[in-house]
């Protein structure tokens, strides 16, 4: 029968924790859903894009003219992400946007 070996553990002093290499979803005053502001003028102030099980998306921080509230809505819409990542690589932040439903998927414009 032939002897087991097995290597020591070792402790090992981490540097960092899991929050300072992840993206951070911005700090907003309400979560709400994307449906209770269709065809309102926002003003888009931030995009986080982000990995999800089902593919990309987007976590959307804006307010409504007149209000100081700071609202986010998580969108995996592939049109809203296409053209807000077209926007925010192109350092046009803050932009005017209406979200809309267009047939079967959702638009911004």
């Amino acid at each position: 029968m032939k002897k087991s070996t097995s290597a020591k553990a070792t402790t090992v002093k981490a540097t960092s924790r899991v929050s300072d290499h992840v993206t951070k979803r911005s700090e907003v005053d309400k979560v709400v859903k994307m449906v209770d502001f269709f065809d309102q003028e926002l003003t888009i102030s931030k995009v986080d894009f982000l990995k999800g099980q089902k593919g990309d998306y987007c976590f959307i921080t804006f307010n409504v003219d007149g209000d100081d509230t700071l609202f986010g809505v998580s969108c995996g819409g592939a049109v809203v992400v296409r053209k807000l990542r077209e926007v925010c690589e192109k350092g046009k932040l803050p932009v005017l946007a209406k979200i809309t439903m267009v047939k079967n998927y959702y638009d911004i414009n």
